[in-house]
């Protein structure tokens, strides 16, 4: 189980910074903390209130900023069904996209067809 105080050769924890993320991801939810990974390096969030497995997310960023608390927030768990949902609209669009990139390429394909008949 990962601590937020406590080293290992996994992970490092995150006890203070410049901007007070920290304190501020803590106004989110008073469990978290974050931690830089070692083997990846990267930040992630993890949640006390999660019992042993701690992990909450990995941060995209190379360092902590109010880009932090914003991914903190958009991802938090009592948004996961608008996530879920948010997800399977642009899941839909890209299907839609490309199965118009593959008729237009059918059709394109027919009228080269056609072109060389001649």
């Amino acid at each position: 189980m990962a601590s937020a105080t406590q080293y290992t050769e996994r992970y490092i924890p995150v006890l203070n910074d410049t901007m007070s993320i920290l304190l501020r991801l803590k106004e989110i939810d008073e469990s978290y903390f974050i931690l830089l990974n070692r083997q990846t390096d990267k930040f992630e969030i993890h949640s006390s209130a999660q019992g042993e497995d701690t992990f909450c997310l990995e941060l995209p960023f190379s360092f902590l900023d109010a880009r932090t608390l914003n991914y903190a927030r958009k991802y938090r768990r009592e948004r996961a069904k608008q996530i879920y949902e948010e997800m399977e609209r642009e899941n839909e669009r890209l299907e839609k996209r490309q199965a118009q990139e593959r008729f237009d390429e059918f059709c394109l394909a027919i009228e080269n067809s056609k072109g060389g008949a001649k």
